[in-house]
């Protein structure tokens, strides 16, 4: 994967007068999780920490912390093997790439043949030669002209190819180490190519899973033994398994992890560890290096930590998990995962990371009379504020599981005073909570159990997502109870995989799915068909899997897709950009989720990682000191009308009650109007309490106020 490249934008006569949108590479950011540090190497004054994607560094004399390319200039930050001598450092990438750097140079070597991608396990050096380990045998490369001298990929025969994961070589022979072997070849051989010439070195019914050196000999470990070059057991663990063992100024340090998963870390002495305190916070090591007489750890979770100075350096805002899904709540960004750990950000704020104990897999997140719930594919709600779970044993709960065990929620949102819920599974999916005891449950008119992903509301309707094979999307109409149906059956749909829904500021409603995009004119739903986009010669995006859409300020629709991002300008059928690996900074073409937050950052989620582009459209200001409404509290007996005053132009107003039912809507151009009482089904409103809502054409609802009715 190439991650800089010169930006290249697909770009139309005066774009920025009617897009208002204009990104170059400098609005681009990367959010990746830093927290999660797979391995550890010092090079030169600085030690690097490499996560799955992304890296940061320390730096030794003054303890600073640079992140990614501020760290190391890398076209690719999915380092998975490392090396160095006095002259080079040498990273190996998931993209099957060597980047090779010596001082301000840098080289690449592409290892990968037809496309497909090598799989770089370990690197090690041997005079004026690499040794590559990889999933397609061992690469011999020369740095003298940085070419591939040979490819050692047969070991037993010539029909299958092994996956080395460490080969050592000394003056007299080459170690192998496969996923189940050990295999070795003399040079008095000469001929490495030859795989009838190398011989498998047994260890009985051991197999060893790591190879090192040690006082200029191999040594070997399997799981629970360490064997010297005569295959003697040198050392032996008997109730934890061996995860890692490197040789560090003539002593060996072994990781191993005991029954209940704690890891532990010391040195062998006369046969036995001897082990250093290991911080309870720190759960999962990863990696370990001495240097000067210290000893540090890398982990899951916490970054890089010093045991001898107990100090932990990781670097601050940073996201602390892998995220499989964004979703936003006014100005707020969520990042969810299958971890215990939700990630937020507000506006332009820090990243917050939040643990939420025996809690996983999450699915949505909202802020529901300002408190924070989380969904779960297994474990129902949890009020995070409060650390309240909720689920089937909740009192008054309709919370449904859909086995034994799990309680799958697919989606939640706050909207009408009100925390909406889909029970993924059961035959009435749909649900609203008050937050303290007051359930509903809708009937969707939909006979068997029903498998929804998400919804969304539009005017007075819910559209839920189905991932039943027969329906693409269920419509529930909380006005009239009726539920409407879009398929491919009925002709109402391009496809039944239908991946995202959302309403543009003019009404549109926008569907993508795995077949591309359509969507439906603000006209009334029922008597129109929807529409394909087309830029006058073709229709756009057919066939593309569309899996996300978001709509920024000035209306421009955003789509995430298996071809990277586009954003497209429905007024003038232009696409204005195609963001891909070939043309921007983007991490994947492979675009997940993108949401948007009221300051003009679009977050795009790729399956490698979380970016950012900043476009600069933010939500459009309104001032609701000018919007009045009289009499309150109005009394039935006396007042025959509600008048509105002070309204922007143009305007939705709405009418519920405090339960969050719709009594009344209307569109206004401004100025005010007056209101007869009379409800959307004809009668007039009873005393209570009713709350007065306003939409703009940004597509934001702002409460301005409640009414008491006498």
């Amino acid at each position: 994967m190439i991650f800089y490249k010169i930006l290249i934008f697909i770009l139309f006569i005066n774009i920025k007068l009617y897009s208002q949108l204009y990104v170059s590479d400098s609005d681009w950011d990367l959010h990746l999780n830093l927290k999660d540090v797979n391995h550890i190497v010092k090079y030169e004054n600085s030690i690097y920490c490499f996560s799955s994607i992304g890296l940061y560094s320390l730096n030794l004399s003054d303890n600073s912390i640079s992140r990614n390319l501020n760290a190391l200039d890398l076209d690719d930050l999915s380092v998975r093997a490392t090396a160095q001598d006095s002259n080079y450092f040498f990273l190996g990438t998931a993209s099957g790439t060597i980047e090779i750097i010596t001082g301000n140079k840098k080289k690449i070597l592409n290892l990968s043949e037809d496309n497909s991608i090598i799989n770089i396990n370990s690197i090690s050096l041997f005079k004026n030669n690499l040794f590559i380990s990889t999933s397609s045998g061992v690469f011999n490369v020369s740095l003298d002209g940085l070419f591939i001298k040979e490819v050692y990929r047969y070991f037993e025969n010539d029909s299958e190819v092994k996956n080395i994961r460490k080969t050592i070589v000394n003056d007299s022979a080459i170690y192998a180490l496969s996923d189940d072997k050990v295999y070795h070849f003399n040079f008095e051989n000469r001929n490495p190519l030859d795989y009838n010439l190398w011989e498998e070195i047994y260890f009985q019914d051991d197999h060893p899973v790591g190879i090192f050196e040690f006082n200029n000999l191999i040594y070997y470990y399997s799981k629970t033994n360490i064997y010297n070059l005569e295959k003697k057991i040198f050392f032996s663990s008997i109730d934890r398994q061996i995860k890692k063992v490197k040789e560090y100024s003539g002593k060996i340090y072994v990781l191993t992890t005991d029954q209940l998963n704690n890891d532990h870390l010391g040195f062998v002495e006369d046969g036995k560890i001897i082990g250093y305190s290991i911080p309870a916070e720190i759960n999962q090591i990863t990696d370990f290096l001495v240097f000067n007489n210290e000893l540090w750890i890398s982990s899951l979770g916490d970054g890089l930590f010093n045991l001898d100075k107990m100090m932990s350096f990781s670097p601050n805002n940073s996201v602390a998990s892998t995220f499989h899904n964004l979703v936003n709540y006014e100005n707020t960004i969520f990042g969810l995962s299958d971890s215990n750990i939700i990630s937020e950000r507000e506006g332009n704020l820090e990243w917050r990371n939040k643990k939420v104990n025996s809690f996983s897999e999450m699915t949505s997140a909202t802020i529901y009379d300002d408190k924070l719930y989380i969904s779960s594919k297994k474990d129902g709600i949890i009020n995070y504020t409060d650390n309240k779970l909720i689920n089937d044993l909740t009192p008054n709960s309709l919370l449904e599981k859909i086995n034994e065990n799990d309680i799958y929620i697919s989606d939640l949102k706050s909207m009408n005073n009100k925390l909406w819920i889909l029970n993924y599974g059961v035959e009435n999916p749909l649900l609203s909570f008050d937050g303290d005891s007051e359930w509903m449950r809708y009937n969707i008119n939909y006979l068997s159990n029903s498998f929804p992903k998400s919804f969304e509301f539009i005017n007075e309707n819910i559209w839920i997502i189905s991932e039943s094979p027969n329906i693409g999307i269920l419509i529930y109409n909380m006005v009239s109870k009726d539920t409407d149906i879009l398929s491919v059956n009925n002709g109402r749909l391009n496809s039944n995989s239908v991946n995202d829904i959302k309403m543009d500021l003019d009404g549109n409603i926008w569907i993508a799915s795995d077949k591309g995009l359509i969507y439906y004119p603000e006209s009334d739903l029922i008597n129109s068909e929807y529409i394909i986009p087309n830029d006058g010669t073709n229709f756009l995006f057919r066939g593309i899997k569309i899996n996300t859409v978001e709509v920024d300020y000035a209306n421009n629709i955003w789509l995430g897709s298996n071809n990277g991002v586009f954003v497209f300008n429905n007024e003038k059928d232009k696409i204005l950009y195609h963001f891909n690996q070939e043309s921007s900074p983007i991490l994947s073409d492979s675009v997940l989720s993108i949401k948007s937050n009221q300051i003009g950052v679009m977050y795009v989620l790729t399956n490698l990682g979380l970016q950012s582009i900043n476009t600069s459209i933010t939500r459009p200001e309104i001032n609701t000191d000018n919007i009045n409404f009289y009499p309150n509290p109005l009394k039935l007996l006396e007042h025959d009308r509600l008048y509105f005053a002070g309204l922007p132009s143009p305007t939705k107003v709405r009418v519920t009650s405090i339960g969050g039912d719709l009594i009344y809507e209307t569109k206004s151009s401004g100025g005010g109007f007056s209101w007869n009482l009379l409800s959307e089904t004809g009668s007039k409103i009873q005393p209570g309490i009713f709350l007065i809502f306003i939409t703009q054409d940004d597509g934001e609802e702002y409460l301005i106020g409640k009414i008491l009715v006498l």
